[in-house]
């Protein structure tokens, strides 16, 4: 169970660091958006089948990709501390538990079934 613990940690540090690409991509886009209105309104021309405004869309980007950027600094260093306990088989249950629920605020499968896989092995 320790092992299948690490290999979802593993994989899930994986996908946060592809989630952290992508939370610098969208700050990124919403301060260009918000800095430039000739970009925004010439997007918004583009989008105007939708109906909805650009400008609310780019507020929300850059709330949403602050939101990924410190959510996955901290689970992937919760992680790292997880994979350690794991290494030095102290036994920890309370870095899986951290974990399981920081993979429930970041909706990353892999942290969940890593926390309960290392709950679980905790006797291994």
């Amino acid at each position: 169970m320790k092992t299948a613990s690490k290999v979802m940690y593993i994989i899930g540090m994986i996908s946060n660091v592809i989630l952290l690409v992508c939370s610098i991509v969208i700050i990124v886009l919403s301060i260009i958006g918000l800095a430039n209105p000739q970009l925004a309104q010439d997007m918004q021309q583009q989008i105007q089948e939708t109906g909805v405004p650009f400008a609310g869309l780019v507020g929300a980007g850059l709330g949403v990709g602050i939101y990924l950027l410190i959510a996955n600094l901290v689970v992937i260093f919760l992680a790292r501390r997880a994979i350690k306990s794991l290494n030095e088989r102290n036994g920890g249950v309370g870095i899986h538990i951290v974990l399981l629920v920081g993979g429930v605020i970041c909706w990353d499968i892999f942290y969940v079934l890593g926390g309960i896989f290392g709950i679980v092995g905790r006797n291994d």
